[in-house]
């Protein structure tokens, strides 16, 4: 059994296209609770140095909005799923089911993948850190260095991202735009969601 994952494949790939190429394909989706996403996003695009304003600010541009908030409207890009690929062909996850119960989680998705659950390493911990970098210029001229040169200056060069809480205002606005988004996401999964 084979995989790939990418967070773009919610809103930018083509079902069509995806089942058409792919007719046996089982997809897996995992949200995670969308303000904190779109939080997320943004701080990782301005980490990279492609955003610079405030996140306030970033969400006035068309962009940033689809890619922030438009993305985090889930039962939307779902239903396009479902539409072609049908339920049988879909496993969606929440994070918040993986941070409760890791090992239920990955069992659930071996089960939907019709593979026997296997023995992994420490289920749960983390192995995607919020990482930041010293020098953003210098994180964009890595990939031209050799390989050791690249992995050293990466290791120096990368630091822990921690960044600030979101302005309570914001965070408000934010999750009554996405109030009936997330209702509408409970009743396509037929189940509460925590957040």
């Amino acid at each position: 059994m084979t995989g790939e994952a990418s967070p773009r494949y919610l809103t930018d790939a083509d079902p069509v296209e995806i089942d058409a190429r792919l007719p046996e394909v089982k997809l897996i989706f995992l949200l995670r609770e969308p303000v904190a996403r779109a939080y997320s996003d943004y701080w990782m695009h301005r980490a990279l140095g492609s955003d610079d304003r405030s996140f306030e600010d970033a969400l006035e541009s068309p962009g940033v909005w689809r890619r922030c908030i438009v993305t985090g409207e889930y039962h939307r890009h779902l239903r396009r799923f479902r539409e072609v690929v049908g339920d049988d062909r879909m496993c969606v996850l929440l994070t918040d089911d993986i941070e409760s119960d890791a090992s239920g989680s990955f069992d659930t998705v071996c089960r939907y993948l019709g593979i026997e659950p296997v023995q992994t390493g420490p289920v749960g911990s983390v192995v995607n850190a919020r990482v930041g970098y010293r020098s953003v210029r210098l994180r964009h001229l890595t990939p031209r260095l050799p390989s050791l040169a690249r992995r050293v200056v990466g290791r120096i060069n990368t630091t822990t991202l921690d960044y600030p809480p979101m302005r309570s205002d914001t965070r408000d606005r934010l999750r009554d735009h996405f109030g009936p988004h997330n209702a509408a996401l409970a009743s396509f999964l037929d189940r509460p969601l925590p957040w």
